[in-house]
């Protein structure tokens, strides 16, 4: 095995450099874009075969699925049409230049190779469904419980009032004041709390009877909270509840004709998601006269703007403290204001960016999303190998997770927040996984003391 995941980074190195070799000489982004494209194939079919988890869906693809709609969208779109690949145009048009591409294509390419051998160096024994639970402390899972009801009706309604909002006023109504955006709204801080306990019940279902119908009902109310996204224009939580229906349903089943034809509808439904959002007037209306165009343009195009974001985030590299702090300390700008003033442009990195780029646009509630790679390279202050080791990291991460669900309780339920978050996070920032991971942490704590009698 050693030999193998070594060949494997060398030869994902050396399709990089090569890439770079024919860029430099024909001047065709192509040939970049055909060597992400490789590596990424590569990266997920090697995370596919060494995952340790028995489920038919794994945590790795889930994300090298999102990696691949949202980075590298725009790199299959080049293979049909040359054009505007490394172009971004929101209220601001900006066009790398060579040297810049090379760039891009250097940290995307370094993030899969380094993200696939930190998944490869781990030990490869498949893990054994012989989870042990702990005796937890039933009253406090049973008011918990009873809060993550609540909590989740609250979010039910919320969201029902979003689509309102959507149908009647259009998508971007959501999103009209940027305190509504980018200062973590309560609802945002609900929700999370919600799918932590979501994920502790999952923990406990099969040993207390309760906790097996409170986790029921709530994930009846995730789902139907993440599916009827669509209707308000959201197609990444959209796609996200169907993958968590399609990792329950599979779950480690056989593959089989009826297997298949479920997972086909689920597929068409993800394939569809922008229509549904535009048939219900939440977004534009869009009319599949091509279906070529539809996916070429409307959904790798249009969707792989993330990894010109992420680009443009490596340009414009200097951004405040408070954006830094607010990712690793959620809610820390009710704090930093008794120290110094806060403004709603310094809060997150992708409001910083798009204020940095178009102060006219982000003044109208525009945002332009942001990514886990934006996250890296920001924390890694431009210094590329401490980029290399966060990628390393995570695919370690991603590995260890999934090898200890269903053998160790704490990880059980940390792989479910990690499931609920992972397809999106190629688009949106580490922060809300890893507040979900606070909040889970916290109440897993809590329901592990044991009451004093």
């Amino acid at each position: 095995m050693d030999f193998r995941k070594y060949f494997t980074v060398f030869f994902m190195l050396g399709n990089m450099c090569f890439s770079i070799l024919l860029f430099q000489h024909f001047g065709k982004d192509i040939f970049l874009s055909i060597a992400i494209l490789l590596n990424f194939v590569v990266s997920f079919f090697i995370c596919l075969n060494y995952a340790p988890e028995n489920h038919i869906i794994k945590l790795s693809s889930i994300y090298l699925l999102g990696f691949l709609l949202f980075i590298c969208g725009r790199f299959v779109y080049n293979i049909f049409l040359p054009d505007n690949t490394f172009c971004i145009g929101f209220g601001f048009v900006y066009c790398l230049n060579d040297n810049e591409k090379i760039k891009s294509s250097i940290l995307i390419n370094l993030s899969l190779i380094f993200f696939t051998f930190g998944f490869l160096n781990n030990k490869y024994n498949k893990i054994k469904n012989d989870i042990a639970v702990f005796e937890a402390n039933k009253n406090t899972l049973l008011i918990v419980s009873y809060i993550g009801l609540f909590l989740g009706l609250f979010s039910l309604n919320n969201t029902y009032k979003r689509i309102l909002s959507a149908i009647n006023d259009g998508y971007l109504s959501l999103y009209s004041e940027q305190d509504g955006i980018y200062s973590t709204p309560i609802s945002l801080i609900i929700f999370t709390f919600f799918v932590a306990i979501l994920a502790i019940q999952y923990c406990f279902k099969n040993k207390y009877y309760f906790c097996l119908i409170f986790y029921r009902v709530n994930l009846f109310i995730y789902l139907v909270i993440m599916i009827s996204s669509v209707f308000q224009g959201s197609r990444s939580a959209f796609i996200s509840g169907l993958i968590f229906i399609l990792w329950i349903y599979l779950d480690n089943k056989k593959i089989n004709l009826k297997n298949i034809i479920f997972g086909s509808l689920v597929l068409f439904l993800m394939f569809f998601a922008n229509n549904l959002a535009s048939y219900f007037g939440a977004r534009d209306s869009t009319i599949v006269n091509d279906l070529k165009d539809y996916i070429v343009e409307d959904i790798l195009y249009n969707q792989g703007i993330t990894m010109m974001v992420f680009n443009m985030g490596v340009l414009y590299n200097d951004f405040p403290l408070l954006s830094y702090l607010k990712v690793l300390l959620p809610g820390v700008q009710f704090f930093y204001g008794f120290f110094d003033n806060v403004y709603n442009h310094d809060l997150t990195f992708s409001s910083n960016l798009l204020y940095q780029l178009s102060p006219s646009v982000f003044s109208q509630g525009f945002g332009l999303g942001w990514s886990l790679l934006g996250d890296f390279y920001s924390f890694s202050f431009g210094f590329i190998p401490l980029f290399i080791i966060y990628n390393y990291y995570w695919g370690k991460l991603i590995f260890n997770i999934s090898k200890n669900f269903k053998t160790n309780i704490y990880f059980t339920g940390l792989f479910i927040c990690f499931l609920t978050q992972l397809f999106m996070i190629s688009r949106a920032s580490i922060s809300n996984l890893w507040a979900l991971i606070i909040f889970y942490t916290i109440i897993y704590f809590l329901i592990s003391l044991k009451s004093k009698k």
